[in-house]
């Protein structure tokens, strides 16, 4: 178990000295990354829905937090933050599953996203996003068994049925088969 030195005055200590003086315990080690990522860096999100998404920070002040409707490239908030939110379970960063799963803010930076959701090597490339580039390519899928597997993976909360329709409108839908359009319309209970 490693030592985390807490003072400058410990850092100072000869190797004598350092059996004599306090240490705290380390919190539970994160995943290495390729490049070193602080708690005051920003992090690059997308709001996947088209309504603002309104919550209270983490932190001792508990401000409100507004992020704007399909904003892209969002750099507002700190690892820190996105971390606090993150441990509170607030759905708009976890998802369904806890990971980023089906999440209404997408983080953009793979590497700040493993780093925040402690996961490992290639684990959080295929995250399941809701958004007009997986509708396109749910679009694009033509076997129907397939289709309707991968339409159950990208919709799952009540945020993801609204949110189907003016993206499956955007990708171009118009063009698919009438089977595509009534399994949308079935699976979110409303009408293009």
């Amino acid at each position: 178990m490693s030592a985390k030195k807490t003072t400058k005055t410990i850092e100072e200590n000869t190797i004598d000295n350092i059996e004599e003086t306090p240490v705290v315990s380390e919190p539970v080690a994160k995943k290495k990354t390729k490049r070193e990522i602080k708690d005051t860096d920003r992090v690059v999100i997308s709001n996947n829905r088209n309504w603002n998404l309104d919550f209270v920070s983490s932190d001792i002040n508990g401000r409100d937090i507004t992020i704007p409707a399909s904003v892209k490239h969002w750099k507002q908030l700190t690892v820190a933050e996105v971390e606090g939110q993150i441990q509170l379970g607030n759905t708009f960063f976890v998802g369904a599953d806890g990971r980023g799963n089906n999440a209404a803010i997408e983080i953009e930076d793979a590497e700040i996203r493993d780093y925040l959701f402690h996961l490992e090597g290639n684990e959080g490339d295929d995250m399941i996003v809701l958004n007009v580039d997986s509708v396109r390519e749910l679009l694009a899928i033509e076997n129907k068994a397939e289709y309707e597997r991968r339409l159950n993976e990208l919709v799952k909360s009540k945020s993801d049925k609204k949110m189907i329709i003016p993206l499956a409108l955007e990708a171009g839908i118009d063009d698919a088969a009438s089977y595509k359009i009534t399994m949308i319309e079935k699976l979110c209970g409303y009408k293009f």
